[in-house]
């Protein structure tokens, strides 16, 4: 059993930056979010934050304005790195056994694998055994503690942050005189989805995050994720698109982005009607439709580029499931990724209350990562 346990992160996304507090406590089910702020920045594109002077800033103001609204001091903070600025490397490790398998000998296979802890790009934020191995028993284990074997293999699956992002955030730690530590956003949320679908053990799954300004998809067998790739597009992509055609301003666009359905066939004249900045502005459907199909089937077919360079063997039944922002849930995005991608294609949705949007797929994902942490602690 545990007692209850308070928990700040930040969520570094490519629209905004979100600061949540929540507490964990042993007769809850789930964690409780006990406060939260959001703040817009300019966010990252191409592995770069697009104003990096901004985040400080930017990520004090949070701190401070949380303190005076929900009187919390942030003075250590858990920082979800984004898949932008990670990637998945996998590795077989062998170790020879003395009898049994012991917790010892895994740990000892883990040090072995993380090869990074000098390394000049990287830094290992996150580590799972994807199966192991033994010379006695043919069958791929998920826990071979207490196996009797000669020899023991395991696949283990690290998650790699960048240094240039670490190094950005351990600066901004320091100015403000905070621990920080750093978790992977995408491996909260692939454990999230397993969670929600059921997936089994070592099944394969797809998972992709579609962002606004960038995003991630990920392979992964049971809890190891053993490749991911991010591209720069997104919701935000599909919004300039309709700027740069229509030489219209960036909030006409981000409205009509917000309002597009692809799958209507719009009649003679019929219009996305707008209101911004205190008046009504009216935009043809087939026109603003048109812009952010092509955009939509560009991205779609980066998606199933990025699955075919993973060069696994991948059954075309194995479902893509998608979550991340607001494009998402967009009637008629889903049905193009899923026909380019000649496999299933599902938008997540959250299981908490009052939580659902996709756009809060990362945010309840890092609970859940939490409160699974505590759990295993029991």
């Amino acid at each position: 059993m545990f007692g209850k346990k308070g928990i700040i992160a930040l969520l570094v996304g490519t629209e905004k930056l979100s600061l949540v507090s929540f507490e964990i406590s042993r007769n809850a089910f789930f964690p409780q979010i006990t406060g939260m702020l959001e703040q817009k920045y300019s966010g990252f594109q191409d592995g770069e934050f697009l104003r990096v002077e901004e985040l400080y800033p930017t990520i004090k103001k949070l701190i401070d304005n949380f303190y005076i609204r929900f009187n919390k001091k942030v003075k250590r903070l858990y920082i979800a790195v984004p898949g932008e600025f990670s990637c998945a490397v996998s590795k077989n490790v062998e170790r020879d056994i003395d009898k049994r398998i012991k917790e010892e000998d895994l740990e000892e296979m883990f040090f072995i694998g993380d090869t990074y802890s000098a390394h000049q790009k990287f830094v290992n934020i996150e580590r799972s055994g994807v199966f192991y191995k033994t010379d006695c028993n043919p069958r791929k284990l998920l826990n071979p503690v207490g196996q009797s074997c000669n020899r023991v293999l395991a696949k283990l699956s690290y998650i790699l942050a960048e240094r240039y992002f670490i190094d950005i955030f351990n600066e901004i730690a320091a100015r403000l005189n905070i621990k920080v530590k750093y978790i992977s956003s995408i491996f909260s949320e692939v454990g999230y989805v397993n969670k929600l679908k059921s997936i089994k053990e070592l099944s394969d799954t797809l998972y992709l995050n579609l962002g606004y300004l960038s995003s991630t998809l990920s392979y992964s067998m049971g809890k190891g994720i053993l490749n991911m790739t991010s591209f720069s597009l997104g919701g935000g992509t599909v919004a300039g698109d309709i700027t740069i055609v229509m030489n219209i301003p960036f909030s006409h666009s981000y409205e009509l982005y917000n309002k597009l359905n692809l799958n209507i066939q719009p009649e003679q004249d019929q219009v996305y009607s707008i209101f911004v900045d205190g008046e009504n502005f009216c935009y043809d459907i087939k026109t603003i439709n048109a812009i952010a199909e092509e955009r939509i089937f560009d991205i779609a077919g980066y998606i199933k580029s990025a699955i075919e360079g993973f060069d696994i063997d991948i059954e075309d039944n194995v479902p893509l499931y998608m979550g991340g922002s607001a494009i998402c849930r967009l009637p008629g995005v889903r049905e193009i990724i899923e026909n380019v991608c000649a496999r299933p294609v599902e938008t997540i949705m959250t299981d908490y209350t009052g939580w659902e949007a996709t756009e809060n797929l990362s945010l309840i994902s890092v609970l859940n990562y939490f409160y699974n942490k505590q759990i295993n602690k029991r």
